[in-house]
């Protein structure tokens, strides 16, 4: 795949729309399906399976952020590792 204009722009739609949806805390589908297909050019099977992907990387991401972050009340008393 060569790398161009639609996959910079893609790649930019893409973080930010993970950066607001995982802010806001939703996954974001409605962003990536459209800019998957529309700017990219996967069709629509693809994109779905793809978008799926990243809300599951971000939401993984973080949970992670969270659950090890020092400013967390609740993890400062009990650490990720005994949580598990």
């Amino acid at each position: 795949m060569e790398v161009g204009w639609q996959i910079v722009l893609g790649s930019l739609i893409g973080f930010f729309g993970a950066a607001f949806g995982s802010v806001g805390g939703v996954g974001g589908g409605g962003i990536f399906v459209p800019m998957l297909t529309l700017i990219i050019g996967f069709d629509p099977k693809s994109s779905t399976a793809i978008s799926k992907c990243e809300d599951l990387t971000a939401s993984c991401g973080s949970f992670l952020l969270c659950a090890c972050s020092e400013s967390n009340s609740f993890a400062v008393h009990n650490r990720f590792v005994e949580l598990v």
